[in-house]
């Protein structure tokens, strides 16, 4: 998180309250680390072959804090998730 989302102030540094508004921002930091470990874990379900698991563990993730990176993984795995189709010989 960069800016502080009730003043927008610029953050410095991983503190519990915004410089400017003295908001209690120590809550967002958990959502995120939160969000951070669920992705993690979503990788390491899709390189165990846990596509299913891994799908469900990046939606929580972004469900928690939504961002490009996390977008991008989310979509990589719902596209290795829809089913083959099988062509039947003629």
């Amino acid at each position: 998180m960069e800016r502080c989302p009730v003043c927008r102030a610029r953050l410095r540094e991983k503190s519990e309250l915004c410089r400017r508004c003295s908001s209690d921002i120590s809550l967002l930091y958990e959502i995120e680390e939160q969000a951070g470990n669920l992705m993690a874990a979503a990788v390491r379900a899709w390189a165990a072959g846990e596509l299913k698991t891994a799908v469900n563990l990046a939606r929580r993730s972004l469900d928690l804090k939504d961002d490009a990176e996390a977008r991008v993984m989310f979509r990589f795995l719902c596209k290795r998730l829809k089913p083959v189709t099988i062509q039947r010989d003629v």
